[in-house]
Order: C-alpha cells, then structure tokens, then sequence
C-alpha cells in the first residue's frame, strides 16, 4: 500500500478515538491539522481545556504526518509542555518534522488557539516499523 497524504488521512478519519472527541483532520498546502470545536466533552474540572486533549491532538496530527511519509511508526517518547488554556472555540494542532531517519523520526507539534494564542507544544520520538 502506498502512503500518500490522502490514505494517511483516510486511516486517521476512521479512527473511532479521534471522532469519539469530534477531531477532525485534514492537510493544506503539504502542513497537517487535526483539530476540534472545544465542547464541555473535552474540559477538566476547572472548564478548561484537558491536558489530555491537548496531547491527544499533538500525537494524532505528528502520526498522520509520519504515516504521510509512507512509513508505519508507533511512539517511543514524548516531551510536552503545557503553556495556556482556554475554555471555548476551535483548538488546531500542526506537525511538523524536525528529522525523518531510516529508522526514527522527530516530529513537533502545537496546539494553538483560534485566535493564535500558543496552548501547548511537544516533541515526539517515533520508531519507524517499515
């Protein structure tokens, strides 16, 4: 099976987890998104955003866009930093690669705000099975 950018997200729409939460994902111009309309689903006992929302968004769009690459990957570490908040609106996750070995790939995410404030940010450690 060849791994473009359209099967890649094809996998990631029929992830029963994502839409569970009402993510959604999608590509523009080659950069990688995955985000949702904030919902008292998705908020901590302080009616803000969960951490692990934030993180579930980070790990979803940097493993589309390593499965974009045309390689299978499974998670080996992750270092996140939890920066700002909110409690309403759309949050947007992006990827982007930091290095793609042979057999590891580095990847970053952000989760920001509809109005651009900076949420949460991570680094991702990826083995690559194929």
């Amino acid at each position: 099976m060849e791994y473009t950018s359209e099967a890649a997200l094809e996998i990631f729409r029929k992830n029963h987890f994502l839409s569970s939460l009402g993510v959604t994902v999608r590509e523009e111009g080659g950069k990688f998104f995955a985000e949702v309309e904030v919902g008292d689903v998705h908020l901590n006992p302080y009616g803000m955003v969960h951490g692990g929302m934030l993180y579930a968004l980070s790990d979803s769009v940097v493993g589309l866009a390593v499965r974009a690459l045309g390689k299978k990957a499974v998670t080996l570490n992750a270092s996140y930093n939890y920066l700002s908040n909110v409690s309403s609106g759309k949050i947007i996750a992006t990827a982007e690669t930091i290095r793609a070995g042979r057999t590891v790939a580095v990847m970053k995410s952000d989760v920001i705000s509809e109005s651009g404030k900076l949420l949460s940010t991570g680094t991702f450690t990826y083995y690559l099975t194929d």
